[in-house]
Parts: C-alpha cells; sequence; structure tokens
C-alpha cells in the first residue's frame, strides 16, 4: 500500500499565515510602471471602515502587478493578450491595472471584455479612475468555481423543496461599493430573500494562483466591508498548479475587540473580516504546504483579530468535532499516516487520481447566512457540509485539466 504523509493546518481568527511572494517581475517599458513600492502603501490593517481605504484597494498585493496608462480599448486588448500569453507560461502576474479610465470608457472595456474577455474580472476605483483586471490563467481556476457551485446546488437540492433553484449565480455582476464597484469569480444569491438584481449576493468565491493569495485576502475583505455584511461568506481558492497544493480560506465578518476606538467608532466590540477558517489540499506524500506553509511574524500576515471564542474558530463549527481525523488509501482500507498541526482541527484534506484519499473533517457552511433566513422548523434544511471525499473529488477535477 503506498503510504503518504500529509500536513493538516487550521487557521483560526488570529491564524498568521506566510504568503508565497510572486516570483513574476515586470519589465519597465514606454506606458508601463510599477506600484509605490510596500513603504509607500498603506499598512494591511483597516479601520472598522475599511471600504472608504481606496488606497490600500489600490496597492495591497499589487506589488508585481503591471501598470498601463489606458490610451484605447485597442490597446487594452493587446496588453491583456499579451498578460495572458505570459501567465500561462508562467512569465506574468494575474492582475493589470489600468489608469486613468473614466465611468464611460468602462462601460466600453466592458462590452469589449463581454464579447470578447469573458475570464477578466474588474474591481474600478472612481475616485483614482482606476481599472483593476483579474485575468483567470487556465481552465482549472474555472473549473474550481463552477464545480464547486455544481456541489453547492447539489447539496442544496438534496433539502428538497427546489431549494437549489432559489440559489442564483451572479457571476459577472459588477456591485456597487463605496466609490468602488467589483465583480466576484463567482457569486451566489438566494432569490426568494433577496429578490433583485442590485441586492448584494450572500456567498462570493474568489480564485488565484497562489501567488496572488495576499490580494486574494483584499478581495475578501472588500466584498464584507463594501457590503456592509450582506455579503456573508467569502470563500477563496489559492492554486498552485506547480505541485498540485490547494488553499482554501472562508472568511466572514466576525466579532472583535475594537483595538482603535474613535469617536466615529466607540464601540468595544466591531465585526471585522476574519479567516474563520482554512484547509489545505496536498499531494499524498507531501509534508510540508510548500507555498501555504504559516510563519509567526510575517509582514503580510492578516491583521490579528479575536475569535468569537477562544477555544474555536470564529463562526465555524466542526462537522464532527469529537472523531479523530483518518485517512484512507485509494486501493487499500487501512489508514496511511496523517500528521495534525492541532488536534483539534476541524479541516483537512490531500489526494490525488492514484495515491491517497482522505476522508477526515469538512467544511461547514451555515444555511442562514447562505439562505438570509433560518431553515425551516420540520424540513431537511441545514447547514451546508462539504466533507473531504467531496473535496478529494474536486481536486481530482481540477487536475485532471491538466491532461
Amino acid at each position: 500500500m503506498f503510504e503518504g504523509q500529509v500536513r493538516v493546518e487550521q487557521s483560526r481568527a488570529a491564524s498568521q499565515r506566510k504568503v508565497h511572494q510572486s516570483p513574476f517581475a515586470s519589465t519597465t517599458k514606454p506606458g508601463v510602471y510599477q506600484t509605490p513600492p510596500p513603504s509607500q502603501a498603506t499598512s494591511e490593517v483597516l479601520s472598522p471602515d475599511g471600504s472608504s481605504n481606496m488606497q490600500y484597494y489600490l496597492t495591497q498585493g499589487l506589488e508585481d502587478a503591471v501598470h498601463r496608462e489606458f490610451v484605447d480599448n485597442h490597446s487594452f486588448a493587446g496588453a491583456v493578450k499579451s498578460q495572458t500569453n505570459a501567465l500561462r507560461l508562467r512569465n506574468g502576474g494575474q492582475y493589470l491595472v489600468f489608469s486613468p479610465v473614466s465611468e464611460e470608457q468602462l462601460a466600453e472595456i466592458e462590452r469589449l471584455r463581454d464579447a470578447n474577455y469573458k475570464q477578466l474580472h474588474f474591481l474600478y476605483i472612481n475616485p483614482a479612475q482606476t481599472l483593476i483586471a483579474k485575468l483567470m490563467p487556465s481552465g482549472i481556476h474555472e473549473v474550481a468555481t463552477s464545480e464547486f457551485g455544481r456541489m453547492l446546488w447539489k447539496k442544496t437540492a438534496s433539502m428538497g423543496d427546489d431549494l437549489d433553484e432559489d440559489l442564483l449565480d451572479m457571476r459577472g455582476t459588477r456591485y456597487k461599493g463605496v466609490s468602488s464597484s467589483k465583480e466576484a469569480d463567482s457569486a451566489f444569491r438566494p432569490e426568494s430573500s433577496r429578490p433583485h438584481e442590485t441586492n448584494w449576493p450572500t456567498v462570493v468565491v474568489e480564485s488565484g494562483v497562489s501567488e496572488t493569495l495576499e490580494r486574494l485576502r483584499v478581495d475578501a475583505k472588500w466584498w464584507l466591508y463594501n457590503s456592509s455584511g450582506d455579503v456573508r461568506i467569502v470563500l477563496l481558492f489559492a492554486i498552485k498548479e506547480v505541485g498540485q497544493e490547494i488553499l482554501i480560506e472562508q472568511w466572514e465578518l466576525c466579532p472583535t475587540e475594537n483595538q482603535a476606538k474613535t469617536r466615529l467608532h466607540p464601540k468595544d466590540i466591531i465585526e471585522m473580516p476574519t479567516c474563520a477558517a482554512s484547509l489545505n489540499i496536498l499531494p499524498a506524500g507531501t509534508t510540508e504546504p510548500g507555498a501555504f506553509l504559516p510563519v509567526a511574524g510575517s509582514k503580510t500576515d492578516p491583521p490579528a483579530l479575536t475569535p468569537v471564542s477562544p477555544s474555536e474558530p470564529a463562526g465555524v463549527t466542526p462537522v464532527n468535532p469529537s472523531e479523530p481525523a483518518t485517512v484512507t488509501s485509494v486501493h487499500s482500507s487501512e489508514p496511511a499516516a496523517i500528521t495534525l498541526v492541532n488536534p483539534s482541527a476541524f479541516v483537512a484534506i490531500t489526494g490525488t487520481d492514484d495515491t491517497t484519499s482522505v476522508v477526515v473533517r469538512g467544511l461547514k457552511l451555515n444555511f442562514e447566512k447562505i439562505f438570509a433566513r433560518k431553515p425551516l422548523q420540520g424540513s431537511l434544511e441545514k447547514d451546508i457540509e462539504f466533507t473531504g471525499r467531496d473535496f478529494e473529488k474536486w481536486a481530482q477535477k481540477l487536475w485532471r485539466q491538466r491532461d
């Protein structure tokens, strides 16, 4: 029997995690300029009114992004094509930044995108007239979001009453926040409780290469802050194709101590964007999550926040907290080796097609946060659980796109 050792980690609200720095350096050319160095960028720690911190959204996680002066749609299309080719060759980053872009020009760019570049998703900062374009590097990332949506609909369908039909896929919709607007890689809105197109989704999914993890976290905060909490859950998929590693983070607004009281924000307890849970999906035999190993004191760590309860991650309930984690081989019922970073971790899996499948604890999404209402009494409605087996099959579909 093949026996693979895997490392499992859980992220509490105060988790500290190393962000894999992008190796992609941009060459300075006419019309191309670099983001100001980190020393000039705004601190990652946002005020309680983080939605209005435009400099943060303009700079954080974009240190290696290529900035271009916007001229016209023709030059925009050329820049997108060039960057997409570089990204697929692993010789370029996932983000392009254009300015100045007026709202009228943005409308023209959107028409061009909808016709020819549907893999692009936008964040537009109104005061700076800046457009941040996010490229999808491969079909793997598209499959990651679409297959997760399929899993979500399948689980809601099992609860009856056509519940899956109530959950609308809002990908491609641009949502207006504070002096900015953004599109998600995927988003879900319950039609019965939020019937209008302008209503915010309850669940958002953002996907990216592992090097963009810091920027994905910025995206999570944008959704939670700018929706004033109407977006309840943001899931981040950071995918490292070389080495076949995936990190999933679940972000929510969670109560924490207000460490920066002001006259505008005098409360002792406030809600802040919090990484409530995380899991790594690693190849069997991997003992270290190479791109995602947490390092204390990392300069790119998310702000330290206090969990709701000292003994549990904020806003998350273990699927089976009393059951020991187990790992099952694809070809044998004997357990393979597994190492838990924290014995109380509730999320952890690994596995690929021909090696080891992990059947451990999973991820639980609160029903009320997804559907903006409580489960009906006497019905099958309940929190939605994604097991280790669910994510194992999901990851296998992703990696088959490489064949």
